[in-house]
């Protein structure tokens, strides 16, 4: 078996609450998709203010969603070359239902 690292992504979590969040890879065939990693595979919900690293492939399509209080939709994360930057949000709510907008920038 051979994998390929060849991509970085880097969570930080700058909101006052922790945030749960998983990583996985989508299957071409069927269009499933595969827990590659994430807060229950490590030490629990990302803290405020901590980070978290994942290594991933390029040649895998790579998708996120996160959660304060119930899990958001999976998002893509947009492979980008050159030098324009992608953004993406992510809208959750705290535990007293207060809206939280969670901005993704891939580079």
């Amino acid at each position: 078996m051979v994998i390929n690292i060849d991509c970085c992504l880097t969570i930080l979590n700058l909101l006052p609450a922790p945030l749960h969040w998983e990583i996985a890879a989508q299957s071409h065939g069927n269009g499933g998709r595969d827990t590659i990693d994430g807060s229950t595979h490590r030490d629990g919900p990302l803290q405020a203010g901590k980070f978290a690293e994942i290594l991933g492939s390029r040649h895998v399509n790579l998708l996120l969603r996160l959660r304060s209080q119930e899990w958001s939709s999976w998002i893509p994360l947009v492979s980008v070359t050159g030098t324009q930057a992608h953004f993406q949000s992510i809208a959750l709510k705290d535990k007293y239902g207060v809206p939280l907008v969670v901005g993704v920038r891939s580079s």
